[in-house]
């Protein structure tokens, strides 16, 4: 039987691998499926030159932006070459188009990922470090916050502790210092252990300094590091995470009748923070409905108040004319002397009519 078969056209047919000893990039050697990450001190002449060797193709052409623009790779010395300037840190997996002298085609995808930073990790972490310390020393939480992934742990509360830290401290001052420093094989996961010393003021104006090392971990997404976690860390919203809260309430005042003219007066102080408080001062103040101006009556310490925990008061005794009515106020550590998570519920009033 006699069978004719025709072949009209060009074949085309796609190769998903590549010969490992076909392609370089920038004199290095590219296996199938390799990552290979460049700094910028990798380029020759500013390129990222890419080099393909196979004894039967003619001529090749080549895309570095996922097939959308082809460009010609010019054959010297026995393998083709295309020179790449990179504009900003890139990700590049080029494919390739090979023909022969009696035009045929194929495709190939080598499954090769360029990583190109500009700066080397070590370079871009630290840049990150540098903005994380600016950007809380300028109380910016806009720009602090950006440089957290946003699937980072507990991130609606870890902001809000921040924007606690920067009503409560003032003039902070940073002093970081990098004490280790580890990277996974493709520079895309970091690890670095940095001893932070902080200085501020608290509202008041007194000044108050500590410090933590903190265990710091970084992952790149695409040209950026951004902050996956920190482990030990008591500085970046230590006044909400790590820091008593002291609070009272109008509830919480007792008001005792002892004679015509005279009451006793005391207070329950609670700590709904996360660490213990010391010397906790207790202020009570009196002034007449009538009046504009609260008067101190007296102030009591209470020693230490445990996180999670409540503590009485001393009395004060308060003696006036009887069947006046009194404004009677409660002011918790009226100096700022303690940090705290939260200032604004640390007094109370309680209206009171003399027996």
């Amino acid at each position: 039987m006699f069978r004719k078969i025709c072949l009209i056209g060009l074949i085309i047919f796609s190769v998903s691998m590549a010969r490992a000893e076909d392609i370089s990039v920038n004199g290095r050697p590219a296996e199938n499926g390799a990552t290979l990450n460049l700094f910028a001190s990798d380029l020759e002449k500013g390129n990222i030159v890419l080099s393909l060797t196979d004894e039967q193709t003619d001529k090749t052409e080549i895309s570095v932006d996922q097939g959308k623009t082809w460009q010609k790779m010019d054959k010297k010395e026995g393998s083709f070459r295309y020179a790449y300037r990179p504009l900003g840190d890139e990700i590049i997996r080029p494919e390739f188009v090979l023909s022969d002298n009696k035009g045929g085609m194929r495709t190939l995808d080598p499954g090769i990922t360029i990583n190109y930073q500009a700066n080397t990790p070590e370079e871009n972490v630290a840049k990150l470090l540098d903005k994380l310390q600016s950007a809380y020393e300028s109380e910016n939480i806009d720009r602090f916050i950006r440089l957290f992934v946003l699937g980072y742990p507990d991130r609606i509360k870890f902001q809000e502790a921040i924007q606690q830290d920067f009503y409560n401290y003032r003039n902070i001052r940073l002093h970081p210092r990098i004490e280790s420093k580890t990277f996974n094989e493709d520079y895309t996961r970091a690890i670095w252990n940095v001893y932070w010393q902080r200085k501020y003021d608290n509202r008041s104006g007194t000044g108050y300094s500590d410090s933590a090392t903190i265990t710091m971990l970084f992952e790149r997404e695409g040209p950026d590091w951004l902050i996956i976690g920190m482990n030990n860390n008591a500085i970046f919203g230590s006044s909400l995470l790590t820091s008593p809260d002291l609070k009272v309430t109008a509830g919480d005042i007792n008001i005792t009748d002892v004679a015509a003219g005279q009451v006793s007066i005391s207070a329950a102080v609670h700590n709904i923070g996360l660490a213990s408080a010391s010397n906790v001062k207790v202020s009570f103040y009196q002034k007449l409905t009538t009046a504009s101006n609260f008067t101190l009556i007296d102030s009591k310490t209470i020693a230490s108040i445990n996180a999670g925990s409540s503590a009485n008061s001393a009395s004060v005794s308060f003696t006036a004319n009887s069947g006046a009515t009194y404004d009677f106020k409660i002011v918790v550590d009226p100096d700022y002397t303690i940090s705290e998570g939260e200032e604004s519920n640390n007094s109370a009033t309680l209206l009171h009519t003399m027996p």
